[in-house]
């Protein structure tokens, strides 16, 4: 199994643009907009379908800039990684480390992969990138090791046993590009208000009708 690893996208430009276009809140308006069309109320109408369209345009340019901006997470610098196999050290980009490769730490370093130590030379790592603890951990053989960390202090050798998706850096930017929505208490609140306004027009015409 190699380390070359393609992380998921969040959403695509057509999910985006349907996500803020076909929204409850956008077709209330809009209907209303229609109607005021129909009654022949044209200032009435394009200022409400005027209100909503720039309403979404703004909302889709605001997820259009997030979604490049998570396209560009990455806790991994893509350095070089100093592999040992067959007695001789090699330099060589993560994608080709697999499973059980030795590789070596010295100042500077990125841990490219998840591994376990098996020689340290009064090694300490940085995992403020992961944990946001500014603190350095210092590693003895046997100790884990975690991709995205950084050996800022002594030397050492680790063994590969996590890569690609597996190991967690990449499982941490891949969680970060995933697409949740949240409703604040105030869009809450709004949808609730606007439910309750269609629910009691709908009422009122039945009753004149």
């Amino acid at each position: 199994m190699g380390n070359a690893v393609k992380l998921p996208s969040s959403r695509s430009y057509l999910r985006l643009l349907k996500d803020n276009v076909f929204t409850f809140l956008n077709a209330v308006p809009f209907t209303i907009g229609l109607l005021l069309l129909w009654l022949n109320q044209f200032t009435d109408a394009v200022t409400s379908i005027w209100v909503i369209s720039f309403n979404t345009l703004v909302g889709l340019f605001q997820e259009v800039l997030v979604k490049r901006k998570l396209a560009r997470i990455s806790l991994m610098t893509r350095p070089k990684a100093a592999v040992l196999r067959e007695g001789t050290v090699y330099n060589l980009d993560p994608s080709e480390i697999v499973v059980d490769d030795v590789l070596v730490l010295g100042p500077g370093d990125q841990v490219v992969v998840d591994g376990q130590v098996l020689a340290s030379s009064s090694l300490a790592v940085g995992e403020s990138l992961l944990t946001g603890e500014s603190n350095l951990v210092a590693k003895q053989v046997g100790a884990p090791v975690l991709s995205g960390s950084f050996c800022v202090t002594g030397c050492g050798m680790y063994q590969a046993q996590k890569v690609g998706l597996d190991s967690f850096a990449n499982r941490l930017a891949s969680d970060a590009r995933l697409f949740r929505r949240v409703l604040t208490p105030l869009q809450r609140e709004l949808y609730q208000v606007v439910r309750l306004e269609v629910m009691i027009a709908g009422y009122c015409r039945c009753r004149l009708s």
